[in-house]
């Protein structure tokens, strides 16, 4: 059911400027992106950022780019073929737009659609869904959007790649703010030239908010007309979710509760309206999108203190902000063993998404950070962080104590510099030492 909450305070999604957010915008992203995560204001950072490209073309390629003369231009035409390929992608949700605005969702589509809404059925759902969007996109329309776009790829790594080569492009899956593809770089025998990438490409937020704006009003209409003992008699029998949701409370209590949500479907607003504030919404989020994901990457390479080869997290080559992609290695067996797990707590963050989206990790390894969130808001703080690590890195206690035992002595000097950061870091290190005992 749609969050009443959500619909009348969407407007007060977070949207104010950041303390260091420079006026005259950014000469690099990669000093912000590195020092904190979780801005509010991602899409000021892109906008004022010179140069929106963050990484590089993948290490195969930038060999055998840097062999030529005209390099840099070899390096940017390549840049540029992803970019126009993820262009291309994004065409899909624009088509989508224009025949959900012409036409709207079958009557019986709706109808269905917002009784699984309504009952909790999460698969049937899901399944509903996949057919409505399909409906708006034919297959065939798919396949030649796919072949346009590594037809672009192909096009801009003309300088690298044999003319007879081919570069394949397959769709992985996807969700509300991306989707991957597989890319293959092929000769004509079959045989890989460059090792195989996933281009992520992020989805434009207007395609979604009109969407679920169209839904939401039709749920909101429909339930609108039922009374009071008619959706208390519908909800108790179809709605698990709801039902532990009222938990224990009376049947005149979870009534006066359903009666306040009719008399707050008075004062929905208009379609436009609705549309206008899921907008805002999906923009305003702070932890997904190619700014959020290209922050929280950038930000976990800087603060983990050495390489991501050989570790559970997959390296990203690139992220383009202006064109909203990223391009990383398809996580397969050519990739390095996995011998380091990286211990996210001791960064001080909560990556959401793995451990809520299966999909995420594949053979051990976690290819979409998605979602970060800060758990220990001071150790964004690199002083504090880096002693905190002296301490928590060490595998026995004996090794942790003695750190700790060195660290505080040093605090007893007043000429030591940064004694207040190296105290606090002292005290983190020790609640996660008695945090992990206790788990």
């Amino acid at each position: 059911m749609v969050s009443i909450g959500n619909v009348v305070n969407f407007l007060g999604c977070k949207a104010g400027s950041q303390s260091d957010i420079a006026v005259n915008g950014y000469s690099r992203l990669k000093r912000l992106f590195t020092s904190n995560l979780n801005y509010e204001s991602y899409d000021k950072i892109v906008l004022s950022a010179k140069n929106k490209v963050i990484g590089n073309i993948p290490d195969d390629m930038l060999k055998a780019a840097i062999k030529l003369p005209e390099k840099a231009k070899v390096i940017k035409k390549v840049q540029s073929g992803f970019a126009q390929a993820a262009d291309e992608l994004n065409m899909q949700d624009k088509i989508m737009l224009d025949e959900l605005q012409r036409n709207g969702i079958p009557d019986e589509k709706m109808d269905f659609l917002l009784k699984k809404l309504i009952t909790g059925e999460v698969e049937e759902l899901k399944n509903t869904m996949k057919d409505i969007l399909d409906s708006f996109l034919p297959e065939e329309t798919i396949q030649k959007i796919h072949k346009n776009a590594a037809g672009k790829i192909k096009e801009a790594m003309a300088d690298i790649l044999p003319e007879d080569a081919e570069v394949k492009l397959s769709f992985l899956g996807g969700g509300a703010f991306g989707r991957g593809y597989r890319l293959e770089f092929l000769d004509n025998k079959g045989k890989k030239i460059f090792k195989d990438r996933v281009m992520k490409v992020y989805r434009d937020s207007e395609f979604f908010s009109y969407l679920l704006a169209e839904i939401g009003l039709k749920q909101i209409e429909m339930l609108s007309q039922m009374t009071v003992d008619e959706l208390y008699s519908f909800f108790m029998k179809n709605n698990s979710l709801f039902r532990r949701a009222v938990g224990n409370g009376s049947e005149q209590e979870i009534k006066e509760y359903i009666e306040m949500f009719k008399t707050s479907c008075e004062n929905i607003p208009s379609k436009d309206e609705l549309k206008k504030g899921l907008q805002i919404i999906f923009d305003c989020q702070d932890t997904h999108g190619v700014a959020a994901e290209a922050n929280s990457s950038a930000y976990i390479r800087n603060s983990l203190g050495h390489s991501l080869h050989n570790t559970n997290l997959n390296k990203q080559d690139m992220f383009d902000l202006g064109h909203k992609f990223s391009i990383s290695p398809y996580s397969d067996d050519s990739l390095p063993e996995i011998t380091k797990e990286i211990d996210f707590s001791k960064l001080g963050i909560i990556p959401t998404d793995i451990e809520q989206n299966a999909s995420n990790t594949v053979a051990g390894r976690v290819i979409d950070i998605g979602g970060i969130q800060k758990e220990v808001e001071e150790l964004t703080d690199k002083i504090i962080r880096r002693y905190y690590k002296q301490v928590v890195n060490r595998k026995t206690m004996p090794e942790k104590t003695d750190i700790i035992t060195r660290l505080k002595q040093l605090c007893e000097n007043i000429k030591t510099p940064h004694r207040n950061k190296i105290r606090r870091a002292v005290e983190l290190a020790e609640q996660k030492i008695i945090n992990d005992k206790v788990s």
